[in-house]
């Protein structure tokens, strides 16, 4: 996860600055701000398959969904009904969608939004070690029904 948060997002943010025509000098903070939001969304939609399987992975379909919409990134949160207004903020997409349109549009508080991001990561991990550590089954390492 972190090989691919690192280095595939190199890619997405040289993209983003070409497509742009965005100052080289962003670079960085756009490589950060995708490397934060990919790993924290791998850890996100972890959950979901730790709990119940492969069948979190269906699930998740519906949850990057939830998370689009409350990105805010065509929907202002002040347009967004009560549902959207309520899970935009525990959602790891809002935060990085914020960061980019302060670094490519002009903003201030990029800071303090991968703060928020980092916070949402480390308490999704923790979510996930606490499924592991207390999961007696698990099903997706059970080999020897194979044999």
């Amino acid at each position: 996860m972190a090989l691919i948060a690192i280095v595939g997002t190199a890619f997405v943010s040289w993209a983003i600055i070409a497509m742009m025509g965005l100052a080289g000098s962003t670079f960085t903070n756009l490589w950060i701000t995708s490397a934060l939001l990919l790993f924290s969304a791998y850890n996100f939609n972890a959950i979901l398959v730790l709990l119940i399987g492969q069948i979190g992975t269906a699930l998740n379909t519906f949850l990057t969904m939830l998370q689009v919409v409350a990105s805010a990134g065509m929907v202002p949160v002040l347009a967004m009904n009560g549902f959207f207004k309520g899970i935009h903020g525990l959602m790891p997409m809002y935060y990085a969608v914020q960061a980019d349109f302060n670094i490519m549009y002009g903003g201030t508080g990029t800071t303090g939004i991968w703060l928020g991001l980092l916070t949402l990561t480390g308490v999704t991990i923790l979510i996930n070690l606490v499924i592991v550590a207390l999961r007696k089954h698990q099903p997706m390492l059970q080999f020897d029904r194979l044999s």
